[in-house]
């Protein structure tokens, strides 16, 4: 959701998502404003994004760091691919 600073684009994103959860919805809330760009890395981007995702999921058991290393060869992209199929898909019912 892109528009102007003050324009109510957060609380817009909270109701929804709390409505979505109220629902029975699994949602993550992604700001991208917090994960950087201009120094970050596309391997630390892609982990962050998947990180705040797993956070708000409540994969508890899931091991980023142990995840990343074992998928190694794959590049960031893949890697959030990967983590959505492998992982988002098969424990959120």
């Amino acid at each position: 959701m892109l528009n102007c600073r003050q324009m109510g684009k957060s609380s817009l994103r909270v109701r929804t998502v709390r409505r979505l959860r109220a629902d029975g919805v699994a949602c993550a809330m992604i700001d991208l404003t917090l994960i950087g760009s201009t120094d970050t890395t596309p391997e630390e981007w892609y982990a962050g994004i998947i990180d705040i995702v797993a956070n708000d999921l409540n994969l508890g058991d899931f091991d980023l760091d142990e995840w990343w290393e074992r998928h190694s060869r794959l590049s960031p992209v893949h890697h959030f691919g990967k983590f959505i199929e492998e992982i988002v898909l098969k424990e959120i019912p």
